[in-house]
C-alpha cells in the first residue's frame, strides 16, 4: 500500500530536518511492500526547497508552483501529483509520530473512508490530547456538530484519507483565503456519507507556531464564509446546513469582539447555538470547543 503525504511548503526551511527525520522514521517501521510518498508542494516560488530522504521505501516529489496560489490551490496540486491510495495533507510545521503511517496502513479498509487520529496539541504549558471525552469523537462524523459549533478535526494532519472519497467539488472550487478549506472537505465528504472512523492513539503532533492559521478565528471565519457561497452552489448539500453554519459563523465573530452586554444582546438572540456549544464545550472539556 502507498500512502502519501502531500504538504504545502511556504518559506519553511526550518522545518525541513525535522520533516526529513521525521519520514524516515515512518519509513522505517512500515511493513515490507508498503511505501511512502512524499510530496511537498513548494508555494513560495523565490526559495528553493532543500531536503534529503534516502529511503529505498520513500519516493520524493518536489513540485514549484508557478507563482503564490494559497494553501488549498496548493494541496490540490499534489493532490493531483499522488498515487498512494491513501493521502495525509500534513502541515509543514506538524509532525507525525514514528509509527503514524504503519497504523494507519494496518486500520485501512480500502473504502471510502476517513481514518482520524488523536492528536497533541503543542503550547506554552506543554501537549494537551485534543480529543479527551468519547463524546468528542462521537462527534467527529456529526456534520451536525460541525455547523452548530465548528470543525471537529484540528488539522488535515491527523487524518489519512481515501483518496477517491475526496469529492471533486473540493478540487474545483477552490478556497482563495486561507484557513478552512479542510474544513470545506469535512463538510463535503460527510454529506456524502464518507465514513470518518476514529483511531485511538495520539499519532500527530500540532505545534502552535506563528504561522498557524487555524488558531486565528478572523481569518478562518473569512475562509469558512468563502466555501459558504461555493456550497450554496452543490446541489447536493443541504441548505439548511449552511444556513446554520452562516448564523454560527456570525454570532461567534460578533461575540468575540463585544462588551460584556453585547455578548448578553447577541447570546439571547441565538439562544439554540449557545446551548449547544456550552454543552459541547463541558462534554468535550476542551476550552477551543466555542471558538473555533
Amino acid at each position: 500500500m502507498v500512502v502519501s503525504v502531500i504538504t504545502a511548503y511556504y518559506k519553511g526551511r526550518e522545518y525541513m530536518k525535522d520533516y526529513a527525520r521525521m519520514i524516515k522514521r515512518n519509513a522505517a517501521r512500515i511493513n515490507s511492500g508498503d511505501s511512502i510518498e512524499v510530496i511537498l508542494v513548494n508555494d513560495s516560488p523565490d526559495e528553493k526547497i532543500d531536503i534529503e530522504i534516502n529511503c529505498e521505501n520513500v519516493e520524493l516529489k518536489i513540485i514549484n508552483n508557478p507563482s503564490n496560489m494559497g494553501i488549498h490551490k496548493t494541496r490540490i496540486n499534489g493532490l493531483r501529483e499522488s498515487r498512494g491510495e491513501y493521502v495525509i495533507f500534513l502541515d509543514q510545521d506538524d509532525l507525525l509520530g514514528k509509527n503514524a503511517i504503519r497504523t494507519y496502513i494496518e486500520n485501512a479498509n480500502h473504502k471510502e473512508e476517513v481514518l482520524v487520529c488523536n492528536a497533541a496539541l503543542g503550547q506554552k504549558e506543554g501537549y494537551l490530547k485534543w480529543y479527551r471525552s468519547k463524546y468528542h469523537t462521537r462527534k467527529i462524523g456529526d456534520i451536525k456538530c460541525y455547523c452548530d459549533v465548528g470543525t471537529q478535526i484540528i488539522s488535515p494532519g491527523h487524518c489519512c484519507i481515501y483518496k477517491k472519497a475526496i469529492p471533486i467539488e473540493w478540487t474545483e472550487y477552490i478556497c482563495t483565503y486561507n484557513g478552512a478549506d479542510d474544513y470545506f472537505l469535512w463538510l463535503l465528504m460527510l454529506s456524502r456519507n464518507v465514513e470518518f472512523r476514529y483511531i485511538d492513539k495520539v499519532l500527530y503532533l500540532h505545534k502552535y507556531t506563528g504561522s498557524n492559521l487555524s488558531s486565528d478565528t478572523k481569518v478562518t471565519d473569512v475562509s469558512t464564509l468563502e466555501f459558504c457561497n461555493y456550497l450554496d452552489e452543490i446541489e447536493y448539500f443541504p441548505y439548511e446546513y449552511v444556513k446554520a453554519l452562516r448564523k454560527m459563523i456570525d454570532y461567534k465573530a460578533k461575540f468575540r469582539i463585544g462588551n460584556k452586554k453585547d455578548k448578553i444582546v447577541i447570546s439571547s438572540k441565538n439562544l439554540g447555538i449557545l446551548r449547544r456549544n456550552m454543552v459541547y464545550k463541558i462534554m468535550t472539556r476542551t476550552p477551543l470547543g466555542f471558538n473555533r
